[in-house]
Formats: C-alpha cells, structure tokens, sequence
C-alpha cells in the first residue's frame, strides 16, 4: 500500500490533490486563504508550483506567485539536512508586505505558526543548510506600506509606501545566512511608483541591517550611470527618513554619469534640481557633509572642475560652505547661471552681469567660504586676460560684491572690462579694498603698481597708482615713467556731478604725442598743469586752467611757453571765457554754443544764398563778441601745421548775433606764409546787412615763391546777395612788374553748384600784358567743371581753354599754347633756380580728367635752353590708342642737327601693374636736364649723357632698365660741397643703378673708386648703398654758410659709405687725411649746435619771433673716423680765440639728423697757435708748445685740454724791476730783453681752468734775482697779463692792467702785421714760407725744404726801449744794433726723434759784459723716445730685451707715431 502511494504520487494530478488538500489543511490552521492549483514534484529534483496565493489575515493578498519553478540539486533534509537548491525562478508573482500600528507586520502570523511551541533545548538537532544558488524573478510586484506613519504626499521614495513594479532580476550566489541578503545580482530592473526607475543594476550586493554595499557596480537609470562601487552605511533603515543627515554615502566612480533628478527620489530636497554631472573620483560623507578625493566633476554645458573638494551644508546652496582645492577650474557666467538655475529651479540673479566679460574662465587654486562670501586665492585665465587673486569677496543680496586683498593682472583687458574703447590692455600688482565693479559705483581704495597699461593705442609703462575711488571720484596720486611720458599727478577728479570736477596738479615731461597716438606729427609736451574747474565743454567749464613751463619740440625745433591761462566764469549774456598765453590771447564774452555754431553760421549764410543746400540743425541762440591776438603763433603753427607761418602778430575781432543777423569779423596779419607762399598785410574786413554780405580782403604782397612771381597792392572785394556774388581782384598797382585787375560774377542755382563769368581783364606778367577774353563762363556741377571760351594772350602769345573737366570719357578739354615763350615762365621757375628759354606750340585734347584720363596732344619747343645750355629742339606728341586703350608717346630732341633723345612708348593709366612702356633713348644729352630730378643729392651738373633705357612698371614705381655713360661729366655733392667729374659708365637694372668700379676725379685730378647700388624705384626717396675707396681725395668743401657744426677743405686716403634713403641717410667716413686738409669747428657762439640753437625761449612780453636757423642735417647721419697727423690743420673757434695746430689725433664725430654733433678722442699738438682776443679790442698771438692735448669724450664744446700756450716779445725790465722794488743799471734801462708769458690750460675747453708763469729764455738768471717777488703768484699773474696786453711789465704792483694809447695802438699794429703775414704767405702761395711780424720792432721768418724735414728760422729785434713805436724799429736800425737768432734743422728720421741742429742764438746775460750781446753758436743732435712710465724708461735704457719684446717694438714702428691705441676709445656702435 505505501509502495501503490508512493507511485500514485509520481504524477501529477495527485500531486495536484495532495497539494490542495493540503492548502484546506493550512487554511483551516492559518485562519486565511490558502490556494494552489497544481503542483509537480519530482523527488529529490525539482518542484513546480502554480497558483499559489496565500492571503493575510486582513483576507489582503500577502503572495501570490502565479508559477514558482525550484530545482534542486542536492536533498538530504534526514541525513545531513541539508538542501541545495540550484535555481529558483518565479514568474509574475506579487508580494505585498504591511507594518501594522502594533508594530506587527501581515507575515507576523505565518511566522509564529511555523514557530508554535516550546523548544526543547536539551536536543542537540542540526539547523538544516538551505543553499539557494540562482534565483530569477520575472515581473515582480512588491508592495511595502507601514501603517505606523500617517499618509504622506512626498516628491521621491516614501520608504514607508513603497510599490515596486516590473521587478526582474537574477540573483546568483545568494547568501541569507550571514546577511539579510548577499548575492552577485544581475541585471536587477524594476519602477517605483515614485517615478524612479531602474533599468539595469548589475553589483555584488550586500544587503545588512547597517549598509547597503554595491560593488563592481554597474547602475543605470534613464538619466544616470554608475560605475564601479557605491554605499550607504546607517544605523537602521529608519535614517532613511532623512538620509542627507543620516546615511554615509561613498563612492568610487569611473566616469559615472549622475542626474540630479535620480538622487531627488532619495533626496527630496534636491527635486528642483535638474543637472547632470560627469563624475570621476572618490566620494565620502554624508549629502550635507561629504569630502572628494582626485574628484572630476563636468557639469553644465561646459563647466569642469578637478581637485579635492569638502561641501558642507546642502543642500541649502545658499549656505552651503565650499571649502575647494582646484587642480583646474573651468566655466563662464553663461554656464554658472545655467548650472544655478537647474540646482534652484530659479533662474540667477545674484551673478554680477560684469562676469560675462571674462568669457571662458579657467582657476587654479582654493576657494574657501560660501558662494556670496569667499577667499579665492589662485590664477584665473580668463578671455580677458590672466588674474592672480588672494582675494576676499562678499557679494550682497543686490549682487554687489566688496572684497579686499590682492589682485595681479598679467596681460587683462581692462578696457573691455569697463567698455572703454580707449583703454586696452595692463599688467599690475595692486592692494584693493572695494565695493562694486561699475564704474559708476565702484568704491575702492587702491595702491597698484603697473608693468603697462594700454590707453590711446598705446602701451604705458611703469605705472603707479595710490588713491582712492568713490563712484567716478578719483583722489590720490598717478605718476607714469614711461620712455614717452613723465607724470605725476595729484589731485581729484570727480566725474559723478553733472558737470565734472576737476582740482588736481600734473607735471608732464617729455610727452610724445605722436608715440602716444594723440598726433600725426612727431610733438612732444613738458608741462606743469593746475586746475580748479567744473564742467566738460567749453560751453559749461567754469573755473581756472592754468599751464606752466610748456615746452614743444618736434623733429625741428623746440620752445619754451611760460604760461597757457583758461579763465571761465559767468552765464547767460554775461559768460566769459578767456584764453591768455605767450602763444597768443583768445576772449570770447556772451551767450554762445559752439556746437551749434556751425549751423547758425550756415543759416544766416542761407539768407543771402537762398539756393544754399546744406542740412541745418536747429541751433541755440548765439549772441557773442570775441577777440583773438595772435603774439607767437609761428611756433605752434611749425608743430602742427609747418607750412603755415605767422611770424608776427595778428588780430581778429568780431559779434555774431543770430536774432539781428549779425555776423561781423575784422582782421589783420602782418605776414603769413603757407608752403612757400608769402602774404604781407593782410586785412579782412567783414560785415552784414539786412540785404548783403559785403567782405574785402587787402594785401601789400603776395610772393608765389622766395624770389619768384610776386603781385603788389591786392584787393579782393565781395558783395554775396541773392544767390549771387560778384567779384573784383585788383592786384598790384599801374606800374608794377605783375598786375592784375579782375571783374566777375558768381551765380548760385538749384541746377547747379556755381556758375562763374568773367568780365575783360588785364593780366601782367613780368611787365608782359596779358589779356582774359570778354564773356569767360565757367560752370560748376556737382561732378563736372565747364570752362567755355577762357583765352590769355600777350601780341602773338596764346594760351586757351575749353571744354569740360569730368570723370567721363564724353567729356573733352582742349587745351591751346601758340608762340609762348618760356622766358614768360621765368617767374615761375626761377625761384626753383631754374632758366628757361624757347618757344613752345601745340594742343592738347584731356577727356575723363577726374576718371581714367585720355590724352592726345602734339607740343614744340625751338631752341630750347635750360639754365643758359642750349638743349635742342624738343617735339613731343601723344596719342590717345583705342584699340590698346593706352597713350601712346613719342618725344623727340635735335641738337645741331642730331638726334640727342629719343622716347617712345606708351602709357597705361588703367593698368594697376605696369602704367609705363617706355624706350628711353639719349645721345649726348646735355646732363644739365636731370638736374631737378636729382638736386636734393647733386647740383650743378655739366657735361653730355647717353643711355639706352627701358622704362616700364607703375607711375609710383617705375622700372628702368639698361645702360648710362657719362661724357665729361661734372657734379657737386650737395652734403660735402665737393666737384667731381665722370667719364664711365653705370648700368640700370629694375631702376637699381650699379655702379662697378666707377672713377671719380675731384678738381685737383685725385681719385677715387665707388661701388654699389643706387635704388630708385621710389623717385622721391632714392635708397644709396655706396663705397667708395679714395686717395689723397677731396672729401670736403665747406664754409660756415654750407655747415655751422664744422667745415673746411679736406683731403682723404680711406673709405667713404653712403647707405640709406635720401631722406635718412647714413654716410661714415673712415679714412686718414693728407696734406692741404684745414678743418675748422666752431665753438664761439650761434654757430654751436645746442641748447640755444635748437631750443627757443618765448618770454611773456615777447611779441615778434626771431627766425630759426635752418637745419644743416635733415635725415642725415654722418660719423667720421679719422686718422690725424700733422700735415693737417685744425682750427678750433672759441669765444676767447681761435686755436690753429697741427698734430695727431684719431678722432671720431658723429652728427645726427637733428644736429646733435659728438665728437670723441685726443688730439696731440706737435705746433699750433691761439689767437686769444679780449672785447675784440686785444688780439694776441700764442704758440703752444708740443705735447699739448685736447681730449673729447662727446660734445664739442666740453672738451677737456691741457695746453702750453707761450706769448713772447721783447720788453724792458725796468717796470718789473720796479714793481719788485729792485734797481736796474743804467746801461739795461732802455734795453728790452725776451719775455715769455705762459698760459698753463687746463679743464674745460670753453672754462679753463688758467695758470700763469713769466720766464726769460736768453736770461734765467733774471727771474733767479726776481724770485722772491715772482713766488708770489698774484704778482707773477698780474705781470704775465700786463705783459700779454701791453707788451710791457707794470711798474705799479698795485696798478692793476692800463689800456693806455701805446697798448691800443701796439695791440691794433700787432694784429694788422698779423693779418699781413697771412695776406703775404697765400699771395705767395709758399705754403713752406712763414712770416711773423709782432711789432714793427720784430721779424720773424721760417721756410722748409724736402717735404718739411729740413727747417731754416730765424729773427731780428731791437732791443732798445722806446715808447715811440714808429722810430724805433727793425726797419731803421743798423744790423749791429739788432738781436740775431738762427737755427737750421734737419729731421735723420721722419718722424722727428732723431734731428740734427745748428744754431746762433744770444747767450743768457752776461754779467761781465753788459754793453752788448753775447751769441753762442752751435750744433747737436736731438733723440726723442716717449715712455708711459718711470719703469719702462729704466728697462727700456739699462734692461735687456727678449726677442718677443723685440718684435713687439719692430711692429709698434710700424704703426701711426699718434695713435696706437684710442685714449677714450669709441663706442661698440661706433666702430661700424
């Protein structure tokens, strides 16, 4: 029977049975429904539930499981009790779970059924092992509800009612022993009635009563990602009632994507949040306190963050403490605005809108605090520019930020900042302690300190800044130590009233205004400023401006003005505004606007020109008087506008009443020029009436050019009424050379601009009569000019016009010339220097003058001459070529029969690449013709040219190619006064002249070689990069007019470079000079380049203006290296004389565009003389020793000198001997015996310091007797000077220097016999002979022979003392009664250290032989050999020589015997 049961229960339909029987069964013991509609085991295999329901005992459904499927793998429940269950899987089921009031729960009673009756405790019974290994659950629905809490309505989970729905998962390695649940789940997915849903969870879960751990995680939701691992750590499940306080999370995420609105389900605060974050890094804490390690955050649109990270406080933002450390931080105002209103749901407004500006912004650094109070501290890189902060901010409530601490910019853009335009760029260092970022309300004190700072286009440097802004108040102090500007300001300036205040002080130094973008022109400013007004225009300003020590330089000149005075004060009628300076004065008094000025002129203008369109703005009404004197406006006008010069004052007066039509305006000029033009007695006399508009100019002379056309005695009268002004131009009178009497009409019209008709009128040019024909019209349109029957003639003379001048094709003007002669035109060119003669005829037909112009024409001039060389006769006609739509050309020049130039081509006006297609032929062309084209270089050119050339390329940039030969040809270079000439050739290729070895020959028939290239593919500006190697050449030709720095003749061995631009030209000259070479520099006054030439000083009571001295050196850079010996004369001007030597010297000078000369190096004297000169009254001749030196180290003027300057003449002894209370024998008082006064010179140049000495060379032993009275230097000094002055000892030590008749005429005697030796040496051209005549009482002489090296002198004096100059003489004197001295020389070496000498000289005195003179005669040898020191004199007389030093000795004879090495050697830049 149990065998028949046991298989009766294999199959189904019984299992089925037994299982509903045994549902009655725990239905009736469970008290609730129990229900299964079958059931299929297989033993120890596997069981298959379907239809399970099981009901609570509130009849509710606890479970129902439509079909539960178990297989199991191991079943010893007797034995071992133990059962493995491989798979459980359940389809569809439900499981609802209640927590009742009394704390129990819907499962309480199934469990305490299954838990009926005591245990015994004694048994020892084994628990049974359940082991579930697979579970897979299919479309769960899992209900929780806890009827311990009331009904809630919550955004999110409520863990108090929860309905889980569509929850399928696998679920291996389940472990419920250990833990309420672990397990490796797979692909766990589900949704919550919340909204929340999960669409995959993959994780080694573990479940506990203490934490919730999901590793090796992979968590999706629609919105959001997790990876790697989470958990959450509490203490029951109960925190979950408020999990951001209570739940620990923590995480470990790999580019985990995040969406605040799936961690809004667990955190309801967080439901208006709506972001999305990018997460990587490490996360720990709870929601309102949590730390990040190496965490990576990307938000917003762009937003990026890296760093470690502690937030505390949310999620509350707004007191949400931020305690960041940024690797990077990346974002904008764009993204942070958006960020802050996907966080609240409300869109920012807290951000200040100035954030914007900086665009992207990248952070480095810390960030401590919240988000309206924080420290920042880091390096901001921002669109702006960078910004390193250490920075506290608090923004308000309002969105206006405070902060403190301290900001550095390095490259920011301050101007877009501010929305300044004129400001740009700075970099700056500064301590800020501020309120607000606009500039209306910013509240700052601020101490900054400026690398730059960019304002007007320009970069400022060295910028300090100590003040403090209120608004747009500023009060504090600004100083600028820029290479461009000097300030220092102090002062406020308020810019928050109305009208803005201003009350500082400033000082400007060395402004460049062109470097500072504020002029075109090269200016610059010194200035000390002053103000106290208010206001922003002229109209409003009130108060005082006042400018002091204003001094302008440009490019040319500089001056001084002392003061520029603003007054303005009054309103109403009563305004005044006054303008006081040294420039000129300026006053204008009563009701004005000036910035409708213009259109009030414009409508009274519109009253007597009806037809006048123009557009008038309504403007305010003007009732005012103003005076304006001009005192030195030429100083001004030569910075700003240089043509124009006023050069003494002018004056203009005038009212303008709008109400009465008033507009008056009186003037005078007393001379004007602009760009060559001179204007002399100017007056404009300008009034109004009710009908017209009447003005009259006057002039005594209008000069077109400096000794060109002039007119004389010029009236122009106008009478403007009724759209209608007629004219008359009365210029000079009946019988000037140039006259013209001119009567016209000018009519206005809607249909057209102007239109004007000339009446007869006389024309005289030149004394020539020139008539303008009867009924001239010209009219004027808006695009077109119509000139109908214009015709100046003189007797057979004509020059006509007619046709229209446009920019269309249709358009046409004929132009007519018949018999005019070009000495017609003589006072037009020859202030240009310029002569020409000849008869010219011919057409010419112009169309589309102002377009494309079209020209044919046919033009002769006979005979024609230029500057008195006869050129030839020129033919040249064009022809305007349809088919090629180009000019075609074709000039001619005969001389003598022969054709001299041929040019034929054409030309392109249309053409934007190559305008000129041209052959140039010339044959002997007179070279003359050129001269205009190259006169800022070269001037009078001589000689004949031929060349075959090309011409091609562009109107700016021509292109020529082929070859030059110049044919006894001669030019003068302007710079150097030099006249050379050529007979070579040069070639042309792509108009860049090369000149190869090309021979030039100065006067004396020297020569010299150049090389190089000439540009001139700009015509204007050629480009000169030439070398030229020259012997014994003429380098120099200069007198004080050509040069006022240095000039002479001067003869050179050496290398000459001219590079550069004309008009930047830098020549350097590095040669040594030869004999002939005389250079004088200037040093006695306004020839010295310096402060008083460059620099003009304008007093306050100064009213006409000096005229500047031209400059010798526009764009031109010139340096000299030269090598100097003896056979070269320098003269040195001063004040106090003039300096002549000869010596040695390498030298160095250096003159610059401006006129700056420097001049470097040492000048050793071998002989020279200084012809010192008191008041121009005493002249007086010194010889300076050998040896003496000049030393320059820059300027001219400050060189340094240490000189031996020796005055000897023959006087009597009988006043020193006085003066020094000694007696003299009667036989010595009327002999005169050799004095030397000697002047020791040191220091400075132009301020030396002077030292006296008195020697007697044929008699020392007279300053031995005299010596207690010489040792006394006042005594030795005053007799020195008596001696130099007068030619005579003082016998009065008290008397001081008396200019007595005897002086004045000895002084007058021995500068004329000076004069006279000069005048004999040159006539005699004996460049060997020197005379020397002191006094008619002595004779010097000297001559030389064979190149200087043998010398003959010599000289004869009477010695008797005699105040009568005239009887007592050289010339009536026996030869017994006179004073012999003879010496003969001979130099055995060349360089004079080796001189053999014979000599008769008188001896020292001769105390035994009174009555007369003793001579001693003689002969010698001289060795000279200089020594630097005491020591190399010892080892180079008494030492042994090494065969280096030998060698060494051997080399230095070679050198120069002057300069072996520089004493102040150059610059590095100067050795170029």
């Amino acid at each position: 029977m149990l065998g028949g049961l046991i298989f009766s229960l294999q199959f189904k339909p019984v299992q089925t049975w037994a299982a509903k029987k045994a549902a009655n069964y725990l239905s009736e013991e469970l008290k609730t429904k129990v229900e299964i509609k079958s059931l299929y085991l297989k033993p120890f295999k596997s069981l298959v539930l379907e239809g399970f329901y099981l009901q609570d005992l509130n009849k509710d459904t606890l479970i129902n499981a439509p079909k539960l499927t178990v297989d199991i793998s191991y079943f010893a429940p007797f034995s071992e009790r133990k059962i493995t269950l491989q798979n459980i899987e359940l389809e569809n089921g439900k499981f609802y779970l209640k927590t009742y009031k009394d704390s129990t729960t819907n499962l309480s009673f199934l469990i305490d059924y299954f838990n009926q009756g005591p245990v015994d405790t004694t048994k020892k019974i084994k628990p049974f092992d359940v082991t579930i290994n697979n579970v897979v659950v299919k479309n769960l629905d899992f209900k929780y509800k806890n009827y311990l809490i009331k009904d809630t309505l919550m955004k999110g989970v409520n863990y108090d009612d929860v309905h889980v729905k569509h929850l399928s998962a696998i679920i291996n390695n389940l472990d419920t022993k250990n833990f309420i649940f672990k397990a490796q789940i797979n692909h766990l997915n589900f949704f919550e009635k919340s909204g929340f849903i999960l669409k995959d969870l993959t994780a080694a879960a573990t479940i506990d009563t203490n934490k919730i751990v999901l590793e090796r995680m992979v968590l999706k939701t629609p919105n959001t990602t997790l990876t790697d691992y989470f958990s959450m750590k509490f203490k029951d499940f109960s925190d979950f009632n408020d999990i951001q306080n209570k739940v620990v999370l923590e995480g470990h995420f790999k580019n985990a994507k995040i969406n605040a609105k799936d961690i809004a389900f667990f955190a309801p605060q967080l439901s208006n949040m709506n972001l999305s974050f990018d997460v990587s890094g490490d996360i720990k804490g709870k929601v309102d306190d949590f730390k990040a390690k190496n965490f990576t955050l990307k938000t917003g649109k762009a937003s990026y963050v890296k760093g470690n990270f502690h937030v505390k406080g949310l999620p509350d933002l707004k007191n949400t403490f931020l305690d960041l450390d940024f690797d990077q931080v990346y974002t904008n105002k764009t993204d942070i605005e958006y960020i802050i209103e996907k966080v609240t749901g409300k869109r920012a407004k807290n951000i200040p809108p100035i954030l914007t500006k900086f665009g992207n912004i990248n952070f480095t650094g810390q960030f401590t605090g919240f988000q309206n109070d924080f420290i920042a501290y880091g390096d901001f890189k921002t669109k702006l520019g960078r910004l390193k902060s250490d920075v506290n901010m608090k923004i308000n409530g309002a969105g206006i930020p405070s902060y403190s601490g301290k900001l550095q910019a390095i490259d920011f853009n301050l101007g877009d900042l501010l929305d300044e335009p004129s400001l740009n760029r700075t970099s700056f260092i500064a301590n800020v302690n501020g309120r607000g970022f606009d500039i209306k309300s910013l509240t700052e004190t601020l101490t900054a300190k400026a690398t730059y700072f960019d304002y007007n286009n320009y970069r400022y440097k060295n910028i300090a800044v100590n003040g403090k802004i209120r608004g747009q108040l500023f009060d504090g102090k600004l100083t600028v130590n820029d290479k461009n500007v000097k300030l220092d300001f102090t002062g406020l300036a308020n810019l928050n009233p109305k009208l803005p205040d201003f009350n500082f002080v400033a000082n400007v130094k060395g402004a460049n205004l062109k470097a500072l973008n504020f002029t075109t022109d090269t200016i610059q400013i010194d200035a000390d400023i002053r103000t106290n007004f208010t206001g922003n225009s002229l109209e409003n300003i009130q108060g005082d401006l006042a400018i002091h020590q204003i001094r302008l330089t440009n490019n040319e000149r500089s001056f001084v003005v002392d003061s520029v005075y603003l007054k303005a004060e009054g309103i109403g009628k009563d305004r005044l505004l006054a303008l006081t300076s040294d420039i000129g004065d300026a006053k204008i008094k009563g009701n004005y606007d000036l910035a409708t000025l213009p259109s009030a002129f414009k409508t009274i203008v519109k009253k007597y020109i009806p037809s006048f369109q123009t557009k008038i703005y309504p403007s305010k009404p003007q009732n005012f008087e103003f005076n304006i004197d001009l005192k030195n406006f030429d100083f001004i006008s030569s910075l700003f506008i240089p043509k124009l010069k006023i050069p003494e004052r002018g004056a203009f007066n005038g009212i303008f009443d709008t109400e009465k039509d008033i507009a008056t305006v009186n003037g005078y000029i007393k001379t004007l020029t602009y760009d060559g033009m001179t204007f002399s007695n100017i007056i404009l006399d300008e009034s109004t009436t009710s009908e017209n508009l009447v003005a009259t100019i006057s002039l005594d002379k209008i000069e077109l050019s400096e000794g060109g056309v002039f007119v004389q005695n010029i009236i122009i009268q106008n009478t403007l009424k009724n759209d209608s002004l007629t004219f008359n131009v009365k210029l000079s009178d009946k019988d000037a050379t140039n006259q013209l009497d001119l009567y016209g009409l000018i009519e206005f019209g809607l249909d057209t601009l102007a239109k004007i008709s000339l009446l007869p009128s006389d024309v005289i040019i030149d004394n020539q009569v020139w008539k303008i024909r009867d009924q001239v019209r010209i009219k004027f349109d808006n695009n077109r000019t119509l000139i109908d029957g214009f015709e100046l003639s003189s007797d057979k003379q004509l020059f006509a016009i007619n046709g229209a001048i446009s920019s269309s094709e249709d358009d046409q003007l004929e132009v007519v010339i018949q018999d005019l002669k070009l000495t017609s035109l003589s006072q037009l060119t020859k202030s240009f220097g310029v002569k020409l003669n000849g008869t010219m005829n011919g057409t010419a037909n112009l169309s589309a003058i102002l377009g494309t112009p079209k020209i044919q024409s046919d033009i002769t001039i006979d005979s024609l001459k230029y500057n008195d060389t006869q050129v030839g006769d020129l033919k040249m006609a064009s022809t305007y070529n349809n088919f090629t739509s180009k000019i075609d050309v074709d000039a001619v020049l005969f001389k003598g029969g022969s054709k001299t130039m041929d040019v034929k081509g054409n030309v392109d006006f249309k053409s934007e690449t190559n305008n000129l297609n041209l052959d140039l032929i010339l044959d002997k062309t007179e070279l003359i013709i050129f001269e205009p084209a190259v006169k800022t270089l070269v001037s009078k050119l001589k000689g004949q040219i031929s060349s075959d050339l090309k011409v091609s390329g562009k109107f700016s940039a021509p292109k020529i190619n082929g070859n030059v030969s110049f044919v006894n040809s001669g030019l003068t270079v302007n710079y150097l006064q030099t006249a050379y000439t050529i007979n070579d050739e040069i070639s042309i290729e792509n108009s860049v002249i090369k000149v190869n070895g090309l021979t030039l020959k100065d006067e004396f028939q020297n020569t010299a070689i150049a090389n190089g290239t000439v540009d001139i593919n700009n015509p204007t500006n050629p480009i000169i990069n030439l070398k030229i190697d020259a012997n014994n050449f003429m380098a120099l030709n200069t007198t004080a007019s050509n040069n006022p720095l240095y000039y002479g003749k001067a003869f050179s061995t050496g290398n000459f470079s001219f590079v550069g631009p004309t008009n930047a030209m830098r020549i350097n000259i590095k040669a040594k000079t030869e004999e002939g070479t005389v250079f004088t520099i200037p040093l006695n006054g306004a020839s010295t380049v310096g402060a008083n030439d460059f620099i003009v000083y304008v007093a306050k009571d100064s009213s006409l203006n000096k005229k500047t001295d031209d400059k010798f050196f526009n764009g031109l850079t010139m340096e000299f290296n030269l090598e100097v010996d003896e056979k070269s004369t320098v003269n040195i001007l001063t004040e106090v004389g003039n300096l002549s030597g000869a010596g040695d010297a390498q030298l160095n000078l250096k003159i610059t565009t401006l006129g700056d000369f420097e001049m470097r190096g040492d000048y050793i004297i071998n002989q020279g003389q200084f012809d010192f000169t008191a008041n121009n009254i005493i002249n007086k001749t010194f010889d300076i020793r050998k040896g003496g030196t000049i030393r320059w180290t820059g300027n001219p003027a400050d060189a340094e000198i240490n000189l031996n300057a020796v005055y000897t003449t023959r006087t009597s002894l009988l006043p020193l001997y006085s003066a020094a209370g000694r007696t003299v024998t009667d036989d010595q008082r009327n002999t005169r015996v050799v004095a030397e006064a000697e002047m020791l010179l040191k220091g400075s140049l132009l301020n030396p310091e002077i030292d006296f000495n008195l020697n007697f060379p044929n008699n020392s032993s007279i300053k031995t007797e005299l010596q207690g009275y010489l040792d006394d230097k006042d005594n030795e000094a005053q007799q020195v000077i008596n001696l130099v002055v007068r030619n005579n000892f003082n016998g009065n030590s008290s008397a001081g220097i008396g200019l007595d008749e005897q002086t004045l005429i000895g002084s007058g005697l021995e500068l004329g016999l000076s004069k006279l030796n000069n005048i004999i040496s040159q006539s005699l051209n004996l460049k060997n002979l020197d005379l020397n005549m002191r006094s008619l009482s002595e004779i010097g002489f000297g001559y030389s022979f064979l190149n200087g090296r043998l010398k003959i002198s010599g000289n004869l004096a009477n010695n008797k003392y005699n105040n009568d100059l005239f009887n007592n003489n050289v010339f009536n004197s026996t030869l017994s009664e006179l004073t012999r001295d003879g010496e003969m020389t001979y130099d055995i070496r060349k360089d004079g250290s080796f001189v053999g000498k014979v000599f008769q000289r008188p001896a020292n005195r001769d105390f035994f032989n009174l009555s007369s003179d003793i001579y001693i005669n003689g002969l010698g040898l001289v060795y000279v050999q200089e020594y630097d020191t005491f020591d190399e004199f010892i080892k180079s007389t008494f030492g042994r020589k090494t065969k280096q030093e030998k060698k060494e000795a051997e080399e230095s004879k070679e050198k120069p015997k002057t300069m072996q090495k520089l004493i102040v050697p150059p610059k590095e830049e100067e050795q170029d």
